[in-house]
């Protein structure tokens, strides 16, 4: 029974050179070239070379390269490509796990994920760096890259909650950026500075299988956490006269102290919405209504 990773690529040879993710070719090359200090003597090996897009790149710039994939279909694309630039090209069915090739290449490459970080264990991820530092040289030189996890969970993060707003007639929180087209009345733009602070939290909760915890509950941040801070007012200083600009400056000055101040805890501020009364005695130089 064959694999998903093995599913996956068949039949896909064609189609995956159409993919976005595979339109930086020259750029991922001219970067392996800097790395290795443009030593065309060096003999590299091109792990899960796919459809051979760096393998046939670096050969055309001089290197010596073989290539090595487990999927047929993009081995035969690989190879039909090599032949239409009238290059000769070695590229081999391999699986990354077992390479037979012990300290035969000075580079090793795995880009766009070459196999790694595709498996379902974290030992054949380890299987497949041993195997690549086996086919190295004692000073041989191993380049790769590998998915950011955090990035694809961030917006999938982001995108259920903006969703599920709607759906639970709750908001959700974005940062300056006109997002309630997305969900319209439920996304609430521009109350956050720094959404770094609450998606950290959240990804911790993620990680920590407490996210559920969370569910229903409303997350409060203060200006000391660093998530949030006092509007900068762009929108009314893109309307400010020249004439207005000094007095303008002093305003922002003003407001900046405050800002300060209620991060310090000089300006105490009450969260209603946390729960927190407001002490109005506390406020002898204010009259308040219906007092």
């Amino acid at each position: 029974m064959k694999q998903w990773y093995e599913e996956l690529f068949e039949n896909y040879g064609k189609a995956y050179d159409n993919e976005c993710f595979t339109q930086g070719t020259i750029g991922e090359c001219d970067f392996v070239e800097k790395e290795i200090g443009y030593d065309r003597s060096l003999r590299i090996l091109d792990i899960g070379c796919g459809t051979g897009r760096h393998t046939i790149e670096l050969t055309k710039r001089g290197y010596n390269v073989v290539g090595v994939d487990l999927s047929d279909s993009q081995l035969e694309r690989a190879r039909e490509k090599a032949s239409m630039d009238n290059l000769q090209i070695q590229f081999q069915k391999q699986d990354a796990r077992n390479l037979p090739f012990i300290h035969e290449f000075d580079v090793a490459i795995m880009l766009c994920e070459g196999g790694f970080s595709l498996m379902e264990t974290d030992e054949m991820n380890y299987q497949i760096l041993r195997n690549a530092s086996k086919a190295l040289t004692p000073k041989g030189k191993l380049i790769f890259t590998t998915l950011n996890a955090l990035f694809p969970l961030f917006h999938s993060v982001k995108d259920f909650f903006d969703s599920k707003a709607k759906e639970v007639k709750k908001l959700s929180i974005e940062v300056d950026a006109n997002k309630d087209a997305n969900q319209p009345g439920y996304v609430l733009t521009s109350v956050l500075k720094n959404t770094e602070v609450p998606v950290f939290e959240i990804v911790e909760n993620y990680k920590n299988n407490t996210l559920d915890q969370k569910n229903g509950k409303t997350l409060t941040y203060n200006l000391a956490s660093g998530a949030t801070g006092i509007t900068d007012l762009s929108t009314i200083e893109s309307k400010v006269t020249a004439e207005g600009k000094a007095k303008w400056n002093e305003i922002k000055s003003e407001l900046l102290i405050v800002s300060n101040k209620i991060a310090n805890g000089e300006i105490e501020v009450t969260n209603a919405q946390a729960g927190e009364n407001f002490d109005k005695s506390k406020l002898t130089h204010l009259s308040m209504p219906n007092d």
